[in-house]
């Protein structure tokens, strides 16, 4: 299934649904439009992704075997836990990422399916950065979350190859500026391995992705 929506200042967003278990996964390319990207880009492209965790147990990593395997290789940072309540307000990444449960937004996700009634209940949501250099990656996990939803960026030209976001093993979505993947945190799901040339390592030109879970209180 596939819809073309106007959405804010205009900005066509093209949204595809898919099947995954019997569960819907809907794909937004063009998600942001120009002055949402350039905000959000512009300040997280700004930072310094290699100051970031790489100890999956300071960002509540997925693991198996009761906590001895860590899923996750990749730089990864909790933003919440960096702004203070009256701080936030100054951060672009927590005014832009509201657009999720914009009218406009969720009451087409319903249309598309039904279950995403349940975005318009949902009262918290953490928000993550991560980044992926060579061989990064993040195996099959799954999020305590009601909906996992995930933003990827990168500078262009794209200077890597993989990271494709993988779903069951029935779903993989190869890497896309400005795209946002929604879907029900119980699938699981991972980031296949990131490669790049050595030439090309080190200056923050692989993959990022915003990660926001949304739950209730």
């Amino acid at each position: 299934m596939r819809i073309q929506l106007l959405g804010l200042k205009l900005q066509v967003m093209e949204i595809s649904l898919k099947t995954v278990e019997d569960q819907p996964v809907i794909i937004i390319n063009n998600y942001f439009d120009n002055n949402e990207y350039n905000q959000l880009t512009n300040f997280i492209f700004d930072l310094n992704p290699y100051e970031w965790h790489t100890n999956p147990k300071k960002t509540f990593g997925a693991t198996k075997e009761e906590g001895t395997i860590q899923l996750k290789k990749n730089y990864a940072i909790n933003l919440d836990s960096l702004y203070t309540a009256e701080g936030r307000k100054y951060c672009p990444v927590f005014s832009i990422n509201r657009k999720l449960f914009i009218k406009e937004v969720t009451k087409k996700l319903i249309k598309i399916n039904s279950l995403f009634n349940y975005l318009e209940s949902c009262n918290s949501d953490t928000t993550f950065l991560n980044y992926y250099e060579n061989n990064n990656l993040y195996d099959f996990h799954k999020d305590i979350a009601v909906f996992t939803a995930n933003y990827i960026f990168f500078k262009e030209p794209k200077n890597f190859k993989g990271g494709e976001f993988n779903i069951e093993n029935k779903l993989i979505n190869k890497p896309e500026n400005n795209t946002m993947i929604i879907f029900p945190s119980f699938l699981h799901h991972k980031v296949e391995t990131v490669l790049m040339p050595e030439s090309k390592r080190g200056q923050c030109l692989g993959r990022f992705s915003m990660t926001q879970f949304c739950s209730f209180k």
